[in-house]
């Protein structure tokens, strides 16, 4: 399994400079089965995740039947994670919840005020509004697509906020936002 993500639509459109080598399979992460370990820590059978390290950009990606991969780059797959389920969150999913983990691992607690998502109608934003709103804090959503207010909400945004609203210019002693 492999997700399709924003870097791997500019990678196959053409219109952003992501591909550095080609030929090249697109997919920056996968989900799936070792078949041939080559002399690595793993064995043939063991489910394994692996998402970045130039997949996709620089090495064949995720989006391809098989990979080989470097020894380095795969995890073996959490227990009570099936490989679907893994790329259906992929390496947004992921990231959103590395981005909620350091908020929590610097002492930030519901307890301390709203806390502003930029980016919320994208992958990684999106699911850190829903992660942060199912742990109580109320979470506060940037977009620049009004499209998405209802989605947003219903995902746990207590408020919306344009980006246009974050763009002006503030002046000394201003409120504050």
């Amino acid at each position: 399994y492999s997700t399709l993500n924003y870097k791997d639509a500019l990678a196959v459109t053409g219109k952003g400079r992501v591909i550095r080598k080609f030929p090249i399979i697109p997919g920056i992460d996968l989900a799936g089965e070792v078949v041939d370990p080559g002399g690595s820590s793993f064995n043939a059978g063991d489910q394994i995740i692996s998402t970045g390290w130039g997949m996709g950009e620089e090495f064949w990606g995720g989006l391809g039947q098989y990979a080989r991969l470097d020894p380095a780059w795969p995890l073996l797959l959490p227990a009570g994670l099936d490989m679907r389920s893994a790329m259906v969150m992929g390496t947004g999913g992921f990231t959103a919840a590395l981005c909620v983990r350091a908020i929590m691992d610097h002492g930030t607690s519901p307890e301390d005020g709203p806390v502003l998502v930029t980016g919320a109608g994208g992958g990684v934003g999106g699911v850190s509004v829903m992660l942060l709103a199912k742990l109580g804090y109320e979470v506060h959503a940037v977009s620049g697509r009004e499209s998405l207010n209802d989605y947003l909400q219903q995902i746990g945004a207590a408020h919306i906020l344009h980006r246009d609203e974050l763009a002006r210019e503030c002046k000394p002693l201003e409120k504050e936002t």
